[in-house]
């Protein structure tokens, strides 16, 4: 098989058309007309493209024999790149969950500190004559005594109430969140792939 029956045969099993093709290519679709009617050779950069879109090789697609092998590689290519976007799709979505989840805990934490009192001890100071007066001690300092009061607080309500750890456990779930946000992004920019990382590596002579 030439590179013309290849190329008709690689974009009909992506399901491409002529225009469709073309337009990732960023060519026009009478250069894809002409690769596959009159068996003329794109330029070095098109072949490469068209390489890299069908996940082929270039002795592949110019070589005048059948590659089994080329072939087999192409759906593979094609099948892992569909599982990368599926790994891709699915981290998302957990990291904006664990984000939003994370966030709102705080949130409805802040909204019950404003509704609900807590009780906390603030020093309120007296002087030495009302001490010695209320408990018959000698003293000349200036003393401090603590009493209860009620504030509408953030962090006096997680105290009061016990809710720290539960409160943590939020702020990790968030910080969790950005971390797998900011992982898929990088992926998504190709920093690193997600497949190198997610999908389990294939081993020789076995399919994913």
């Amino acid at each position: 098989m030439d590179f013309r029956g290849k190329l008709i045969e690689q974009r009909r099993k992506c399901g491409l058309s002529q225009e469709q093709l073309a337009e990732k290519l960023g060519v026009s679709r009478q250069a894809v007309s002409r690769w596959e009617t009159e068996n003329t050779l794109p330029d070095a950069y098109n072949l490469k493209r068209i390489s890299k879109l069908f996940h082929v090789s270039i002795d592949y697609l110019l070589a005048e024999d059948d590659c089994v092998q080329g072939e087999g590689k192409s759906r593979n290519g094609i099948d892992q790149d569909i599982h990368e976007a599926s790994e891709y799709k699915r981290l998302m979505f957990w990291s904006v969950f664990l984000i939003t989840f994370g966030l709102l805990g705080i949130l409805v934490f802040y909204i019950l500190s404003t509704q609900i009192p807590a009780t906390v001890m603030l020093p309120e100071p007296v002087s030495a004559d009302t001490v010695q007066m209320e408990t018959n001690i000698m003293t000349q300092n200036a003393e401090t005594l603590y009493t209860p009061q009620k504030v509408y607080s953030f962090f006096p309500f997680l105290v009061s109430y016990h809710l720290r750890g539960v409160a943590a456990g939020f702020t990790c779930l968030t910080v969790m969140g950005v971390l797998l946000l900011l992982y898929c992004l990088c992926a998504r920019k190709g920093i690193f792939s997600i497949k190198s990382h997610i999908l389990p590596k294939k081993k020789e002579g076995e399919t994913i």
